[in-house]
């Protein structure tokens, strides 16, 4: 298949959104589903993320923009 699970990080950056899920379809293709993301908005990327508030020190951003800002050495 050209689209997997898994890929869902890389599509996300190409449509500009929060989320992205594949799903493979019953008849051997697959399917892209739009949908409201859940989650919280992070402060940093506007991206609406489950994992915002996991790193304590940064309650408003998410895993990623967490690891981020902690490796730029910036404290909020």
């Amino acid at each position: 298949p050209i689209l997997a699970p898994g890929d869902e990080p890389m599509l996300e950056e190409l449509f500009i959104v929060s989320q992205v899920k594949v799903l493979p379809a019953g008849d051997g293709t697959t399917r892209i589903e739009a949908a409201k993301a859940g989650g919280q908005r992070c402060a940093r990327s506007w991206r609406w993320r489950e994992d915002v508030g996991c790193d304590p020190r940064f309650p408003d951003l998410s895993a990623r923009d967490a690891a981020v800002v902690a490796e730029m050495g910036i404290q909020l």
